[in-house]
């Protein structure tokens, strides 16, 4: 099975030719306040952050979706998170 990495480049120059955004959706988001910054999220948001770094060196704008599912004592320190592993993205939660 292939994964979005294998097709990212491509993905990157149709983006560049048609000048379309990319949203960097997040799979691992939290299920619940329980799973709220686990290793996975993070993981998951080192990644996103190269693939914000080659969308940056492409030229190509791009985004990031943020976790949601968080206690409230939590949200402040996701967000400064993301904004450091995601290279100051612009980012969007759900919900």
């Amino acid at each position: 099975m292939a994964s979005y990495n294998q097709y990212y480049d491509r993905l990157l120059d149709l983006a560049h030719k048609y000048d379309f955004a990319l949203s960097l959706g997040d799979s691992l988001r939290p299920g619940s306040i329980a799973d709220a910054t686990d290793r996975a999220q993070i993981e998951e948001l080192i990644i996103q952050g190269e693939l914000v770094k080659r969308a940056r060196e492409a030229e190509i704008q791009v985004f990031v979706e943020g976790p949601g599912h968080l206690p409230l004592d939590q949200v402040a320190s996701n967000v400064q998170l993301e904004k450091s592993l995601c290279h100051g993205a612009p980012f969007y939660v759900l919900g």
